[in-house]
């Protein structure tokens, strides 16, 4: 993974803002989220989506996924 040292990603469009308001950052994007069957489809194809762009929130309790990945009968 390459180092971004003239990029910060926020998810938030009020702290996006604030940091445009603020001088710590000249510009700032705003993206709609990345469609969830988008994601499926290029995991099934074996293609890697770029950085950030499967930040899904609220986020998934890791514990319950690694779960019902080691033990998906649940037992």
């Amino acid at each position: 993974m390459q180092d971004e040292k003239n990029l910060r990603y926020v998810r938030e469009f009020d702290a996006a803002l604030a940091e445009v308001e603020s001088g710590r950052a000249q510009i700032a994007f705003l993206v709609n989220p990345t469609p969830i069957e988008a994601v499926r489809d290029n995991a099934f194809a074996g293609r890697v989506l770029p950085q950030k762009s499967t930040d899904f929130y609220p986020k998934l309790l890791s514990g319950l996924a690694t779960y019902w990945l080691d033990n998906p009968a649940g037992i």
